[in-house]
C-alpha cells in the first residue's frame, strides 16, 4: 500500500546516507530493548530504528478498522472494560 512504499523509500534515502537501518517488532518490549543497547554500540555511523506497529494493537475493534481508533471521542457503555480485558489477556 502507499505507507508501505513511503516506507521502503525513507529506509532507502536513510541507507542512502550512511545510516545503519534497522526494523525492530515496534510492539515487542524486549525487541526494542535489544535494539536500543545495540545502538548505543553502533559508534561507526548513525543508526535509525524503524518500529513497526499496527494502529489499535491489542484492541480488536480498533486493531480490524482502517482508521486504527484514531479520531474516536466517544465509547460506548462497557466499551472500555473490554477493551482493558483485551489488552490484559493478549
Amino acid at each position: 500500500d502507499r505507507h508501505s512504499k513511503i516506507m521502503i523509500d525513507s529506509v532507502k534515502e536513510l541507507r542512502g546516507l550512511g545510516m545503519l537501518v534497522e526494523a525492530v517488532n515496534g510492539h515487542s518490549y524486549p525487541e526494542l530493548r535489544a535494539m536500543f543497547q545495540l545502538s548505543q554500540k553502533v559508534t561507526s555511523r548513525p543508526m535509525a530504528i524503524i518500529a513497526e506497529t499496527t494502529k489499535g494493537k491489542g484492541i480488536s475493534q480498533y486493531e480490524n478498522s482502517p482508521d486504527g481508533g484514531h479520531g474516536s471521542l466517544t465509547i460506548e457503555p462497557g466499551e472500555l472494560e473490554e477493551m482493558l480485558r483485551e489488552i490484559n489477556n493478549g
